[in-house]
């Protein structure tokens, strides 16, 4: 199934694979496989972890996000 999302918490909990695309024009930027097993904890250490490294790949992470989640 492909899914498309805006939202990195949601590509997180529910992907095994997630294709993080770049701005204008859309290529494939990365590809981040998710190696946490099923059902997904948001609350632990490597969901926050990956989801810091995300957001640093899409340029939304500030340094004060970063220090939060690593």
């Amino acid at each position: 199934m492909v899914m498309i999302t805006h939202d990195v918490d949601e590509a997180i909990y529910l992907s095994t694979r997630i294709i993080v695309m770049s701005p204008r024009p859309g290529r494939i930027a990365n590809i981040v496989e998710v190696p946490m097993s099923q059902p997904r904890n948001r609350g632990t250490t490597e969901f926050a972890e990956l989801r810091a490294r995300l957001l640093k790949q899409l340029n939304f992470a500030s340094d004060v996000e970063q220090d939060y989640y690593l």
